[in-house]
């Protein structure tokens, strides 16, 4: 997909993002994200079946909004935001 990690998130407002696309947002690791949902922590998900989950947007912008908490350091990074490839995040 081109463009930014920015445009990636309007472009898909109403959407569902697969675990591999919120653990690049976030900048974790899928197994960090996977050790939360275990826990009951992070954002909240959908589980469609057996294996397949997703995190609506909504839902993951809400979480970031309730998390933070001030401002800190981090939040004056000018790093640029990772790109995100369609098909290249898996689950």
């Amino acid at each position: 997909m081109a463009g930014n990690t920015l445009d990636f998130v309007r472009n898909r407002r109403k959407a569902f993002l697969t675990p591999g696309e919120v653990a690049a947002l976030l900048r974790i690791s899928k197994w960090t994200l996977q050790s939360w949902r275990n826990e009951g922590q992070g954002p909240c998900f959908l589980k469609l079946g057996w294996h397949t989950v997703r995190y609506p947007l909504s839902s993951l912008m809400d979480y970031l909004e309730s998390t933070a908490s001030r401002p800190s350091p981090a939040c004056h990074d000018s790093r640029p935001l990772p790109q995100l490839q369609a098909g290249a995040a898996g689950e």
